[in-house]
């Protein structure tokens, strides 16, 4: 039994329906809203080039509508679980920064307690603020008047206002941490 082996159009192919996924996964909190949406844009020419180049080549002319259909339902699952992809890339960044971001509220809320005024520690990921009622948000990206982070609240409630304006999504991580997006 042979097997017949894949072109370098079919392989790049294969590549560019999973480079969508490993982008928003991988880049979406780590990188600003510019650059993502670059490497977003990047991943449909990629799509568009590397369909365009199965389209002109004759070694795959019986495989044609197999790698549109592929690409179609790619692309279709994309949009469909895009919010999904989002909560997830959302995930893996609390989990990569937690213990970090832990070590944060701990000095915070030691500092309340003794009631000592400190320097709040700003992270690299990250600008780190306290809000009135006491919830710290870790804004990790966005302008003025739309961002995007990571609050902890020790009472469990929606503050309902950051410092980059009123929350409109309030999502539970863990147990007192929470993902909010603010317009």
């Amino acid at each position: 039994m042979t097997s017949k082996r894949r072109t370098k159009t079919e392989i790049f192919t294969i590549l560019s329906w999973l480079t969508p996924y490993i982008f928003i996964l991988s880049f979406l909190r780590h990188t600003s809203v510019f650059t993502f949406m670059a490497l977003l844009l990047f991943c449909g020419l990629s799509i568009l080039g590397c369909l365009t180049g199965i389209f002109l080549t004759r070694l795959t002319k019986y495989k044609k509508g197999y790698y549109l259909l592929v690409t179609t339902v790619s692309v279709t699952l994309f949009v469909i679980s895009y919010d999904q992809l989002i909560n997830t890339s959302g995930r893996i960044f609390y989990s990569l920064h937690r213990s970090t971001m832990s070590e944060i509220v701990t000095k915070i809320n030691k500092a309340r307690i003794e009631n000592n005024r400190i320097l709040i520690p700003q992270v690299r990921f990250a600008l780190v603020d306290t809000l009135k009622d006491g919830t710290i948000v870790f804004t990790i990206d966005g302008i003025p008047d739309n961002c995007v982070g990571i609050a902890y609240s020790d009472d469990n409630t929606n503050p309902g206002n950051t410092n980059c304006g009123q929350i409109v999504e309030w999502r539970r991580l863990d147990d007192h941490w929470y993902f909010w997006y603010s317009t």
